[in-house]
């Protein structure tokens, strides 16, 4: 996939179904930081966001408002 590919709706789908994955790094990277001192904020705001997906895990037939396709 190209640099555009977050830009094709039909591609959007199948990036939610498997962003739920990246959460618990998220976590990770957060403690990380705030373990050497460093601000956390975006690592718990990504945590936020890819946590969301949770339900949807490898659901590839989903549309764009949460819609079976």
């Amino acid at each position: 996939m190209g640099g555009s590919a977050l830009a094709d709706p039909a591609y959007l789908p199948s990036v939610a179904a498997r962003a739920w994955r990246w959460a618990p790094e998220m976590e990770e990277v957060a403690g990380a930081l705030r373990a050497a001192g460093l601000p956390d904020d975006l690592a718990v705001a990504a945590h936020a966001v890819l946590s969301r997906w949770e339900d949807d895990k490898d659901r590839f037939d989903i549309g764009l408002r949460g819609h079976l396709i």
